[in-house]
């Protein structure tokens, strides 16, 4: 059991994790990205729900960060059709919004999202839940070696 802790935390700390950013502000996008590539991350950028979804398809991606309001396919129903579906690995989803209200929370982790935050983005926050996703990330592998 311990080798496959160290197998896991190897894993996490050799290989940089892919953040897919979905969001239809491509300024908002480009700045995450930049921003997530500084701290290690490597990163992928989907114009809307829609585009997120085929390339997720095509990527190993360990992180999902979508915006709540996209054309096409909202954060929402992205989250529905990830969950819907059988992935390689788990991938790990972070809502953000403006929407402040307690049922947007409640309806964004009810359709399968992992974590919510708001915006405007604060990079400290948001780097702090990148850490926690990783942690859930890291969890996930360990017990799927396990279960091997």
């Amino acid at each position: 059991m311990l080798a496959a802790k160290e197998a896991v935390r190897g894993i996490a700390t050799t290989s940089k994790m892919a953040v897919m950013i979905a969001g239809d502000n491509p300024t908002v996008s480009i700045l995450l990205s930049a921003t997530l590539s500084k701290w290690g991350y490597r990163t992928a950028r989907a114009s809307d729900g829609q585009d997120a979804l085929a390339q997720l398809m095509n990527q190993d991606i360990g992180i999902l960060i979508s915006d709540y309001d996209m054309p096409n396919l909202d954060g929402i129903g992205l989250c529905r059709e990830i969950r819907s579906r059988t992935w390689p690995s788990y991938i790990y989803i972070l809502l953000c919004t403006a929407k402040d209200k307690k049922d947007d929370l409640i309806r964004a982790m009810e359709a399968g999202a992992d974590d919510f935050f708001p915006k405007p983005v604060d990079f400290a926050e948001l780097r702090v839940r990148l850490r926690a996703s990783q942690l859930v990330i890291d969890l996930e592998t360990e017990l799927e070696l396990q279960n091997r």
